[in-house]
């Protein structure tokens, strides 16, 4: 019985990192488009002063 609770302790630990890594790099990916798309302009800008 130890065993069993033991087994579904580690894989619900599993569960939860997977997910908040899942999450983490989703957010991660959504911040990185957002500050390319806010650096566009003034890389653009700097292209067409030179």
């Amino acid at each position: 019985m130890a065993k069993l609770i033991a087994v579904a302790v580690v894989c619900a630990g599993m569960v939860a990192i997977y997910k908040i890594v899942g999450a983490a790099v989703q957010d991660g990916m959504i911040a990185a488009m957002l500050t390319l798309l806010l650096y566009l302009p003034f890389v653009t800008l700097c292209a067409r002063r030179r």
